[in-house]
């Protein structure tokens, strides 16, 4: 082709695709961000608190080591989590804003490998081919509106799951575009080919739901990309050797660091009779023909349906499930070779549910998340068979369908995010829908507890051991309510309970050490910390107890054993180098107390407790230059600790360096509005540097504060002298005699012109 010819029908061609292309991606990037945009403040929820709050791996981005054995299945969503801790620690507004960024990014390829379908050999000549991009447009305008997706979007954890279909897609659109190249761009399809590799791979270190891609790709591969009855499906051939690459890693994860969701789903699976293994398939045709109901009414939506394992063959809803699913099965195939599209989106569906819902057991028989990979099948499914049901003179008519279900399912998105403001909201819903389950009520009590509403806590707890006796937890977060309340009998009866239902319940033993030693019963509080000790001896926590009792008991010594036995458990434990830095202190060792508290903030920057008591010691030795230094650290870290900017300031002073320490004192009074001390001292540094006005008003509000504070009415008195105001500074004067001030011979001399 010449390149007149090129310039005149090749280029046209491309830009138009690529505006196209970018104009619908923008439109999908609106429409995310309408839908989401009462999102952001939504609170943490359910898993976020163990996985994300409580994880000390995402809070050093560069430890890949700590990332990597936590959870090797989940490395790159454990990773992204330490992202967002580095740029706002827990503000949930990056967490949200990532996770609906990756939702967007996965909506744009949705779009590409729809239009991307319709441009395989098979597909391009067909009739629906000609409407590509608009029906791709609706399909990810689907996906990505749908209120199925809520659940993954919000609840931030889940973002592992976004982010493998974000990977999943990816290796598939290159895998795609690699083969519809392959006679054209050898370059571009090497490395696209290769790319689709790397990120299968990286797909498969995030979520275990990848292990159905190389199956997916054989698929594919057979619907859309053979031509004349040859399969070059050698190209796979990669692809599926990577099949054992997930199973590998969950087997081979070693503890600590295997996680109880995975390998307790393993275990049961190895360990389930075949009978359990057929019931539980059974139970997941029911819980599919809800995930089908979904997609069409997606109304009721619930975090924790009240979904129970069939126990037996008998069932009538379960017989109905399966009999309905095998019927539309052999539709699909029946349909195949004229409707090929629907047959493959039908069968992705299934395909990308396998993992999470067929004859593996999962602790939650149903969660609506498990539904966004296959939603990508479901938005193709749904734009193409309204094209076979409207026919292809009748577009506009389908398009107006299709922007009411967008704008329908929006809108519901839209109010399901209001349920996920926070876990109040949240748990409050599930049990208006699953009043007779007992995980509800015992999530909402501890949403209730931890913002020290006790009574409603109490409610909710009594309401989930009422429903199942045999609830371990139920009895302990209800005892913790009551030692919150100081029914410490009432605790200890819980706690007791709790051990009796689970002997191993180490939290109930601690907890119960904890209220034994508020009551005093140091005996009884010692014997449950080595309970617990003896029960998990790699737990540090009841070693921390215990070493905490024995230091309020004088056995500084044992304390300081227990602590250096935590330590060899976990080094990196900061409140135990704390601890041992005031044992040590108390002993005497100030040298080791000095080297405990320096190690202290070495691994928390922002351990106010540490600073304070590091700062003491070198107040005491009269180490102005370390203290200094360990001042102007704490307020590098930008900490409100007031005592930093109040010392420092006050070493600013007393050098003569007025300007650094009016600086400091603005600062302290920023953080503490209320402090006598700063107005005080800032009033009258204020004073020496000739700025009365703002002295006096100072002093004054020193004076709000504490009315009877004698050396404020000293110090205003001497503004009022230098502001001229003799009359309001003889009175002033006064006051401070009355309230027993001695005030300086120079001042009474200064004043005597003007006392009548």
């Amino acid at each position: 082709m010449k390149i007149a010819q090129f310039n005149k029908k090749i280029l046209p061609t491309f830009s138009k695709k690529i505006n196209v292309s970018i104009i619908s991606s923008l439109f999908l990037g609106i429409l995310g961000i309408v839908i989401y945009s009462n999102s952001f403040s939504n609170s943490f929820h359910f898993d976020d608190f163990s996985f994300i709050c409580s994880n000390d791996t995402i809070r050093k981005i560069m430890d890949f080591k700590s990332i990597w054995f936590y959870w090797p299945s989940r490395f790159f969503g454990i990773f992204s989590f330490a992202v967002n801790y580095q740029a706002g620690q827990f503000e949930v507004f990056g967490y949200h804003l990532s996770n609906l960024v990756l939702h967007i990014l996965t909506a744009i390829l949705v779009f590409i490998f729809t239009v991307l379908t319709f441009s395989t050999p098979v597909m391009r000549a067909k009739e629906i081919s000609k409407w590509k991009r608009v029906l791709a447009f609706f399909a990810a305008a689907i996906f990505i509106s749908h209120p199925v997706q809520t659940q993954a979007v919000n609840y931030i954890f889940q973002r592992v799951t976004i982010l493998s279909t974000f990977f999943y897609l990816l290796s598939l659109c290159l895998y795609i575009q690699s083969m519809l190249l392959i006679k054209i761009k050898r370059r571009v399809v090497i490395f696209c080919y290769v790319l689709s590799l790397v990120v299968a791979l990286m797909g498969m270190f995030t979520k275990e739901i990848v292990f159905t891609l190389p199956v997916m790709i054989l698929f594919y591969d057979f619907c859309f990309l053979r031509t004349n009855d040859r399969w070059g499906w050698k190209y796979t051939i990669p692809f599926l050797a990577m099949l054992p690459v997930i199973p590998l890693t969950v087997f081979l994860q070693k503890p600590p660091f295997l996680i109880p969701f995975v390998s307790g789903e393993i275990h049961r699976f190895l360990t389930s009779s075949f009978l359990d293994i057929v019931l539980n398939f059974l139970t997941q045709c029911r819980v599919v023909m809800t995930y089908l109901r979904l997609l069409v009414l997606p109304f009721n939506q619930n975090l924790d349906y009240d979904y129970f394992l069939v126990r037996t063959l008998w069932n009538i809803p379960v017989i109905v499930s399966f009999c309905f699913l095998s019927v539309v099965f052999v539709i699909a195939i029946r349909i195949f070779s004229k409707f090929r599209l629907l047959t493959f989106s039908f069968f992705w569906f299934f395909v990308a549910l396998a993992v999470e819902s067929t004859f593996i057991p999962m602790m939650d028989v149903i969660n609506e998340h498990r539904l966004y990979l296959p939603m990508v099948g479901a938005s193709i499914f749904i734009v193409s068979s309204l094209y076979y049901l409207l026919g292809r003179r009748k577009i506009r008519l389908i398009v107006v369908v299709l922007l009411f279900l967008v704008f329908f399912f929006s809108s519901l998105s839209y109010y399901r995010n209001k349920i996920w403001k926070d876990e109040i909201s949240l748990w409050s819903d599930v049990i208006r829908k699953s009043p007779k389950k007992v995980r509800p009520y015992n999530e909402r009590g501890l949403a209730y507890f931890d913002k020290g509403e006790y009574d409603k806590a109490l409610i909710d707890f009594t309401q989930a051991v009422k429903l199942n006796r045999n609830y371990a937890d139920g009895f302990y977060n209800r005892g913790k309510v009551y030692q919150k309340k100081g029914e410490y009998g009432k605790a200890v009866f819980d706690y007791t309970e709790a051990i009796k239902i689970e002997p191993g319940y180490v939290g109930a033993y601690i907890n119960r050490g904890l209220v034994y030693y508020s009551s005093k019963e140091y005996e009884n509080a010692i014997l449950n910390f080595n309970q617990a000790i003896e029960i998990n001896p790699l737990g540090t926590e009841a070693y921390f107890n215990l070493a905490y009792l024995y230091g309020k008991l004088g056995k500084r010594m044992e304390a300081v054993v227990l602590c250096k036995k935590i330590l060899r458990i976990n080094s990196n434990d900061v409140r135990v180098y704390y601890r041992l830095g005031c044992l040590y202190r108390d002993i005497g060792w100030k040298n080791e107390a000095l080297a405990m508290f320096k190690k202290a903030i070495e691994l928390d920057e922002k351990y106010i407790q540490a600073y304070s008591d590091l700062a003491n010691i070198y107040a005491r030795e009269g180490d102005s230059e370390n203290l200094i230094s360990l001042y102007k650290k704490a307020i590098a870290n930008k900490l409100s600790y007031f005592n930093a900017y109040y010392n420092v300031g006050n070493l600013y002073k007393d050098a003569g360096k007025y300007k650094e320490a009016i600086l400091l004192y603005q600062k302290m009074i920023k953080i503490n509005p209320n402090s006598v001390e700063g107005n005080l001292e800032l009033g009258s540094l204020y004073c020496t540097v000739g700025r009365i006005k703002k002295a006096i008003k100072l002093f004054k509000r020193t004076l709000e504060l504490d009315p009877d504070l004698n050396v404020a009415y000293n110090n205003l008195a001497l503004a009022y002298y230098y502001d001229k105001k003799y009359d309001l500074a003889v009175k002033s004067c006064d006051k401070a005699i009355k309230l027993g001030h001695k005030v300086s011979p120079k001042l009474l001399d200064m004043l005597k012109p003007y006392s009548k």
